[in-house]
């Protein structure tokens, strides 16, 4: 394949075009302590019908759909289902919000998560949600605000911190960026999330030796558990070292779909910005 075909071919792969990896730290908080859904646990997933549409299964099965199948009518359908069945439950407003989000419909997403805040006002994960939304969608004042509101509620909330950790990254506050990104790993452990978050901040803010160190850590932590090489090229992104990022992307661990819920960020901010503006070049 010729460079500017693999070039491509990796943006619509690795990137994902900002779609299914939005929804990496969903599934991690579905699957429990371990953070992981396995692409060998989905059949099993799918061939069960949940007996509630909002038990940890149901949501499970949804986006088993979405996320390995990458059937997007048919994620859609089950979201909406799990509305009509329980209208007053927060949750499926919540989680197809994010659907929503993925597909390119913000208008309609932030219908669908501001029907969950009125159905859970007091809810972190909803609220935190909205403030992914303003993020997600470059409304970054009123991510921050929001994202604040969160934090005032419950100021141990590593979501919201990570959010907020990501707001301040795109406003070019590089410095509370990555406060925020370390009050995220206090509470976690080895979440390559919060590392590779830290590392693209470093990168972009010229913190290059501190960069650097990041990719090691991610590549030593690879050796104790899964971690998605698009972790690391976005860390390189950062950095400005495009081809070592094309080539992170080209690992058949990160080929269609990535765990990793950096699209989001790397899709609206700096790092994919840098791919881009390489691809185009």
């Amino acid at each position: 394949m010729s460079r500017g075909g693999r070039d491509r071919s990796n943006v619509r792969g690795g990137l994902c075009g900002a779609r299914g990896c939005l929804f990496g730290p969903r599934l991690s908080e579905l699957s429990g302590a371990g953070g992981r859904v396995s692409r060998g646990k989905a059949p099993r997933y799918k061939r069960t019908r949940a007996r509630s549409v909002t038990s940890r299964r149901a949501r499970i099965v949804r986006f088993v759909k979405l996320y390995f199948d990458w059937d997007w009518p048919g994620a859609e359908a089950e979201f909406r289902r799990a509305i009509a069945l329980d209208p007053n439950q927060p949750g499926p407003h919540q989680w197809y919000s994010i659907y929503l989000l993925a597909a390119g419909r913000p208008r309609e997403a932030l219908q669908a998560i501001e029907a969950a805040q009125q159905r859970a006002p007091l809810s972190l994960a909803v609220n935190t949600d909205l403030g992914f939304h303003y993020y997600y969608t470059r409304r970054y004042d009123e991510a921050v605000k929001q994202l604040v509101l969160v934090l005032h509620m419950n100021p141990n909330f590593p979501p919201a911190h990570l959010w907020l950790g990501r707001t301040y990254q795109e406003l070019g506050n590089f410095d509370d960026a990555l406060t925020a990104f370390a009050r995220v790993e206090e509470r976690t452990r080895d979440w390559p999330v919060a590392i590779a978050a830290r590392g693209l901040v470093a990168g972009v803010s010229g913190r290059t030796s501190e960069a650097r160190e990041v990719v090691v850590e991610l590549q030593q932590l690879a050796d104790k558990r899964f971690v998605t090489s698009y972790g690391v090229a976005l860390v390189y992104a950062g950095l400005g070292d495009n081809d070592t990022a094309f080539a992170a992307l080209e690992k058949p661990s990160t080929r269609g779909r990535t765990g990793w819920c950096g699209c989001a960020s790397i899709r609206a901010g700096k790092g994919f910005a840098q791919i881009q503006d390489f691809q185009n070049s």
